[in-house]
């Protein structure tokens, strides 16, 4: 090896104290590969719409369930109005019927 450099930001280099003669310039192949882009799993093509509705879909209804459950937790009692008798649709739990 005659010589060696690295190049600069602008991409010249120097090769410095070499007499006169024929050289033969050779670079590494690791100056042509591309650099590694890390890992693109996210592509266009596999999020598509058909993609965005199977994600919302499985989360509407998690949360459909989970409210559910939440609904379900709640004690009877507590959907009574104050001061109230019946059940909470308005209807008496008697057989006859309330005069107005």
């Amino acid at each position: 090896m005659a010589a060696a450099a690295d190049t600069r930001a602008d991409g010249t280099f120097v090769l410095a104290d070499l007499g006169p003669g024929d050289y033969r310039l050779r670079l590494a192949e690791s100056n042509f590969r591309p650099p590694w882009g890390g890992v693109n799993w996210l592509s266009p093509t596999l999020v598509t719409p058909a993609v965005i509705a199977a994600w919302l879909w499985i989360w509407v209804g998690f949360a459909m369930i989970v409210i559910g459950a939440g609904l379900a937790a709640i004690p009877e009692t507590s959907s009574k109005l104050p001061g109230s008798t019946g059940p909470a649709s308005g209807r008496s739990s008697g057989g006859s019927r309330p005069r107005c």
